[in-house]
């Protein structure tokens, strides 16, 4: 009989502390439209966007399980560089070109942005300028760039403040530029959740100040690769 009383009083202590422990790992549905729903956590987790919510067989009716550090996407960092030298064949003048672009920012799957920074050195005979620039970058995704989605395309812009040092001979001279580009992104992850090849077509507007100011533009096609984390 003793053994009886000890068996129930074990079952009802497991019934009272087991749903509580079960509860603060599961994720409570609120509302549901469609396939898409409103989903309460436990408040020892904190969601993120992107974050992806295993359902399926193996599991009781209702019960989900929060996949951490599942690529998140939440913040942007990469960049593109290339390198050239290219000799004329009329003058046998040659020139090297060193380019480096980087961007630091956030995603919230519709919208991107975030900050950018370019390094642009140019060396020919006789000459030699270098660029240094700071700006902002600006996406807006038509296909959401969330956890899992393989193909993002959208609209991106960006805007960029530089100084330019050039040296001829002995003498140096500085001017600034200001660039405005627009157009269309494309970000492809064939790689996994989160590394992805980036490419854009856009309209590119320069001014370039100094003693003699000009104006350039035209299409620029551009490429990069980015880490999302």
């Amino acid at each position: 009989m003793v053994f009886n009383k000890v068996s129930v009083l074990a079952v009802l202590v497991a019934l009272t502390v087991l749903p509580g422990a079960v509860q603060a790992q599961q994720a409570k549905v609120l509302k549901v439209q469609g396939k898409k729903a409103i989903v309460q956590f436990p408040d020892d987790v904190k969601p993120r966007v992107g974050q992806l919510i295993e359902v399926g067989e193996g599991q009781s009716e209702g019960s989900m399980t929060a996949g951490h550090g599942a690529g998140s996407r939440e913040m942007i960092v990469g960049g593109s560089a290339s390198f050239t030298s290219l000799t004329t064949s009329s003058s046998s003048t040659s020139t090297s070109t060193l380019d480096l672009s980087g961007r630091y920012g956030w995603n919230k799957g519709e919208m991107e942005y975030g900050g950018l920074g370019s390094f642009y050195y140019t060396s020919t005979t006789g000459s030699s300028s270098r660029t240094i620039g700071v700006g902002g970058f600006f996406d807006y995704n038509v296909v959401p760039n969330t956890a899992g989605t393989e193909l993002v395309y959208g609209a991106g812009a960006e805007a960029l403040y530089a100084m330019v040092s050039t040296t001829t001979g002995s003498a140096e001279t500085s001017a600034t530029t200001l660039r405005f580009q627009g157009g269309g992104q494309m970000k492809w992850f064939p790689f996994g959740n989160t590394v992805a090849v980036r490419g854009d077509v856009v309209y590119r507007f320069q001014q370039n100040g100094g003693t003699t100011s000009s104006t350039t533009s035209g299409l620029v096609a551009l490429g990069g690769l980015y880490v999302y984390f």
